[in-house]
């Protein structure tokens, strides 16, 4: 899995906001990020990468308070090696939904780049962004939690939904197996919670899951997340998760 990504060194990451080393940008406003990989021995731009989930490259922008989460994919320059994306756009990529409304308010931002190329297996790289203008640190609210189960009510597309995840967590070497399962539910005009039925795959997984922990700008880990797709047999309302936590799953929110 590439919960593990960061911790090599044998790929440097380079990014570019705008054509410059900045870190600096303006909330709002078309913004051109580019991201190319070198080889930490030799210097040299690899160009050859293997797809993930129907993508080259998948990129996080996370706001430090975590009320920001937005995922998107940047266009690969076979010649260059270089990646890029301009977000606060619209595009015509389908799976680009993301890019049109990215980063709309000021704040700390870590935007991450996640690649396999050929050879290496798969590696992530990351930045902090200051955008300007007022930052207003939002409170994570946790969802109630009955028992070992989160259960979260929210709307979308004028629909009701609510998402009940499971989490189980064994001992083992070095770490825990960590394991989570999901289960989606859409109210029907009765105003009734029932399976929801309708869920087709996306980017090669039934479904998608992030974690990210709310110290993740600091300490030496440097951030804590992590990006997981759920097993197959995908049956149903219902989708499954695991990884091996080397301990890297921090406590708190």
């Amino acid at each position: 899995s590439n919960v593990f990504a960061q911790m090599y060194d044998d790929v440097t990451p380079h990014f570019r906001i705008n054509a410059k080393e900045s870190k600096m940008v303006m909330p709002g406003q078309p913004t051109t990020i580019e991201v190319w990989f070198t080889d930490s021995q030799s210097g040299e731009v690899l160009k050859d990468y293997r797809e993930m989930h129907g993508k080259l490259m998948h990129m996080v922008l996370i706001k430090s308070d975590l009320s920001v989460f937005k995922h998107f994919h940047p266009y690969f320059e076979p010649i260059t090696g270089r990646f890029m994306v301009t977000i606060n756009m619209p595009l015509n990529d389908p799976d680009n939904f993301h890019t049109e409304n990215t980063l709309t308010e000021g704040g700390m931002y870590m935007l991450m780049a996640d690649v396999e190329p050929r050879g290496y297996g798969m590696r992530m790289g990351h930045i902090h962004l200051h955008a300007h203008g007022q930052h207003t640190m939002r409170d994570l609210v946790l969802d109630p939690v009955q028992g070992n189960k989160v259960i979260k009510e929210f709307s979308q597309y004028g629909r009701d939904y609510k998402l009940e995840l499971e989490r189980w967590s064994t001992a083992g070497c070095n770490g825990h197996l960590v394991e989570f399962m999901s289960t989606l539910y859409e109210k029907n005009a009765q105003g009734e919670y029932l399976p929801a039925t309708e869920i087709e795959p996306w980017l090669g997984a039934g479904a998608h899951s992030v974690w990210v922990s709310k110290g993740m700008m600091g300490g030496p880990m440097g951030m804590h997340y992590a990006h997981m797709h759920s097993k197959i047999p995908e049956e149903g309302s219902s989708h499954f998760f695991n990884f091996h936590d080397l301990n890297i799953m921090k406590q708190g929110p």
